[in-house]
């Protein structure tokens, strides 16, 4: 059956009105004006006709006739014209009246409709994102709060800084957990938007095409299961892809992705030059190992990694020929660490290298703009008149106790028997149904660890286990399926509290205890347990997000920093440099002292602060060279160092 003329009008006239806000604004308007048309020539036609109609005091030309039925369609009001002429003319007044009402208040509905339609729109965060130079953050969930505020550290020697954030959640709950948590922005914008990481059209919306630097951040949980982070890994492809095909080939945005899996980061490198795969849990568990080996190191690496102290910076070298030794005399605020050429790090160069061609200095200072060359130099009045105490043959103990699960432990295990071939490592966890995907360590491979199901929460347990007899104790989440933070750290806490009640019974003993904290809010609390270090895993992740971010090329150093060959950050009691303590002297003295050893002195670690969160644990790093300092027996001193005696 075919439609007839009134269905194919209505037809019509829906396809037209589908297209969008302006074809319903256009189609009111048009009826507007018809009708005025209509009315006018109605009311100029009866009038020409019947000259007797008109009010010759009202009504006297015919632009008159014109101005009377656009006031009765804007204003009902003005009906009151027609008052002293013939009915048929306060009829077209009616008329007028009463069409006016009707599409002046669809006018009114419609404009109300689009504005509080644009209100929730820039609510939703859908419009789009007019900015360049900003850095693009892509993925969302508490984490990211500590990416933001390391940039907003870094960038605040810059007026006007943005950061926008694309998530798959509500802007509103985005901009409330952002302004709760960090609620000094400084001098730099946040923007957040909703949409997906992996669509083009939202890409664009948030000026993918303008950033100055992206952050891909993986999806999983600390929870997350190996599947699921595959997952999270191939999620964060497809985001890459789509940015690849937003951005020009010749485009150098710094583009780092956070992965897991080793497969999928060599597929990461593949999809464009100047994108940085970064596995930051590996990275975690490499710190996890020498925090193992040193007392304090985390707290020196939290601060090399924060934008709030000093962090490591690569210098153009233009002293080419000039002694690596000789150099440290010419600059007041920095401490040279190595050097830098084509992506290969040399830390801790032999005193009679000479800087070449292409080489850049390595060098850890507050800030770029702190980096000052110094033509005449300044000379060490050394005034440390004490010989340095032999070398200590030091036995390394990996005798490890793990009380929980966490992926850095899986890097951990993987990275321990470079550093000791006898190490043993148990690991206690309450419920071993959960620990199907760890149970796979137990095998040829990983022959020194063991699986020992025990509730660490439980003091009869804990004691049965004998703690203390370990070398290592580290402790990690309790339940691989809590997504609660807080009740992981709140877990963490109460085994701690165990543990120095156990200890307590047995006298002081020389176990270190490493535990792993998820929020760095509860780093306070934890610190008045006494323990000898708290692996903040999220907040150094972010920090090291944040760094690359800013310069990719620090990855290399930090990946030669924490490999089990070379030097390595040790912080040594004072005791290994100094017969007699107390001592008083400068840091530039402190430098050449050390140096003799063929160390460098990045700085010390006061005893007496070191569970002080006001006072950074006790680390002071990069102190001015001449500043004065007094080391005691309860100080520490933190070095680039081959080993730790």
């Amino acid at each position: 059956m075919k439609p007839n003329l009134k269905e194919k009008l209505n037809y019509k006239l829906e396809q037209f009105l589908s297209k969008g806000p302006s074809s319903l604004f256009l189609s009111l308007a048009l009826t507007f004006i018809i009708v005025y048309v209509l009315l006018v020539a109605l009311r100029v036609l009866l009038i020409y006709l019947f000259p007797s109609l008109s009010n010759p005091e009202t009504l006297t030309n015919t632009y008159d006739n014109l101005w009377v039925p656009w006031l009765q369609m804007t204003d009902p009001g003005n009906m009151n014209v027609d008052t002293r002429t013939s009915r048929w003319l306060k009829i077209t007044s009616i008329m007028a009246g009463l069409v006016g009402i009707v599409i002046l208040s669809s006018f009114i509905a419609f404009m109300t409709t689009s504005i509080n339609s644009v209100i929730y729109n820039i609510r939703q965060g859908k419009s789009k994102v007019l900015e360049s130079g900003h850095t693009l953050i892509l993925g969302w969930d508490e984490q990211v709060i500590e990416i933001i505020r390391e940039l907003v550290i870094a960038n605040e020697s810059e007026k006007d800084e943005c950061i926008v954030v694309l998530g798959d959640c509500p802007k509103e709950e985005m901009d409330n957990l952002i302004n709760k948590r960090l609620v000094d922005k400084k001098t730099t914008r946040v923007i957040t938007a909703p949409g997906n990481v992996a669509n083009i059209s939202d890409l664009k919306r948030v000026g993918v095409e303008e950033a100055k630097s992206i952050i891909v951040t993986s999806e999983y949980s600390t929870s997350a299961s190996f599947k699921q982070k595959i997952k999270s890994d191939d999620k964060c492809i497809k985001a890459l892809l789509a940015i690849n095909s937003c951005l020009d080939k010749d485009k150098l945005t710094n583009i780092i992705v956070e992965g897991y899996t080793d497969i999928r980061l060599g597929l990461m490198k593949e999809i464009r030059p100047n994108i940085l795969p970064v596995n930051t849990w590996e990275i975690m568990g490499k710190i996890l190992l020498q925090s193992t080996l040193t007392s304090g190191l985390e707290i020196v690496i939290r601060e090399m990694l924060s934008f709030d102290g000093s962090e490591v910076y690569y210098i153009q070298s233009d002293w080419e020929g000039d002694k690596f030794y000789d150099l440290k005399f010419h600059f007041m605020d920095g401490v040279i660490l190595g050097i830098y050429n084509s992506s290969k790090v040399l830390l801790r160069p032999p005193k009679e290298y000479r800087l070449k061609e292409g080489d850049q200095l390595i060098i850890l200072a507050q800030d770029d703009s702190t980096i000052k060359y110094i033509d005449s130099g300044f000379k060490s009045h050394d005034n440390i008149h004490i010989s340095l105490p032999k070398k200590k043959s030091l036995t390394r103990n990996m005798n490890t106790l793990i009380l929980g699960w966490h992926d850095i432990a899986r890097s951990y295990i993987k990275e321990v028997k470079d550093y000791d071939e006898n190490a043993k490592i148990d690991i206690v966890y309450k419920n071993l149904d959960h620990l199907n995907e760890i149970k796979i360590l137990k095998n040829n491979t990983y022959d020194f660890v063991d699986i020992i199901e025990s509730d660490p929460m439980n003091i009869d347990a804990l004691s049965l286990l004998k703690p203390f007899s370990y070398d290592n104790i580290i402790i990690l989440s309790q339940n691989i399926l809590d997504n609660n933070i807080e009740s992981v750290d709140s877990d963490t806490v109460i085994i701690l509290l165990l543990l120095k009640s156990i200890e307590k019974g047995l006298g002081k003993s020389d176990t270190k205890v490493i535990t792993q904290l998820l929020n760095s809010d509860n780093q306070d609390i934890i610190a008045q347990t006494n323990v000898d270090n708290f692996v903040v895993s999220n907040k150094l992740i972010n920090m090291l997000l944040a760094q690359l971010s800013e310069d990719t090329e620090i990855l290399y150093f930090f990946n030669e920093l924490f490999s089990e060959e070379g030097s390595e950050i040790y912080v040594k009691p004072s005791e290994y440099y100094f017969t007699e303590l107390p001592v008083k002297c400068t840091f530039l003295s402190l430098m050449t002292h050390v140096n003799k050893r063929n160390e460098i002195c990045l700085g010390i670690r006061k005893g007496n602060y070191s569970d002080s969160l006001e006072h950074n644990f006790g680390v002071i790093l990069n102190p001015r060279k001449d500043e004065d300092l007094e080391i005691t027996k309860h100080d520490f001193i933190v070095v680039l160092s081959e080993d730790d005696t």
